[in-house]
């Protein structure tokens, strides 16, 4: 590999890292979206409520989840309901660690046409309801939905990835 080669496939490493990851932890995962998340106060698992309270499928959302969880399939779609929900947990008074708030991203011109990003969108407010029928407590409280909607099915009648007599705390009311 050329050191041009080098020195591009670094700085594109860098950038996608954004502020979550460096060369020296190169080699550990990137952080789960509610570890991104900070509140004077608030534990990870207040965050991790929040997170579902404002409509995130999981507390660590990906593109797989968005698609399995709400049908959606289109990076546009799946971005306008990113910025919704990080809208609704930045108007809950949290803060992300890395990366930009949501009014930051909409204004780049690649984003603008976002219904999110429009005046006026409807951005969720917080509810235990909207948590508790998450697709994440669903697949963790309920066997048959698990079954149904899980990635593995056979994971859900597994006793050391499930317990439905006793949910994760986020998923408790």
């Amino acid at each position: 590999m050329s050191e041009t080669t080098q020195a591009l496939a670094a700085a594109l490493l860098l950038v996608g890292c954004g502020g979550g990851c460096s060369i020296q932890n190169i080699d550990k995962p990137a952080p789960y979206e509610y570890e991104s998340w900070t509140k004077p106060g608030m534990t990870q698992l207040d965050v991790k409520k929040a997170l579902l309270e404002c409509g995130k499928p999981s507390p660590s959302p990906n593109a797989f989840i968005y698609e399995k969880a709400l049908g959606i399939k289109d990076s546009d779609a799946r971005l306008n309901h990113q910025f919704l929900t990080d809208a609704c947990m930045e108007r809950a008074g949290f803060s992300i660690r890395w990366g930009d708030t949501v009014a930051e991203y909409c204004s780049w011109d690649r984003h603008k046409h976002l219904p999110a990003c429009q005046r006026g969108a409807a951005v969720p407010d917080r509810s235990v309801e909207r948590r508790l029928n998450s697709w994440h407590c669903k697949l963790e409280t309920d066997r048959d939905y698990c079954r149904k909607h899980a990635f593995v099915p056979a994971a859900c009648d597994d006793p050391k990835y499930s317990n439905y007599e006793n949910p994760p705390p986020e998923c408790r009311p």
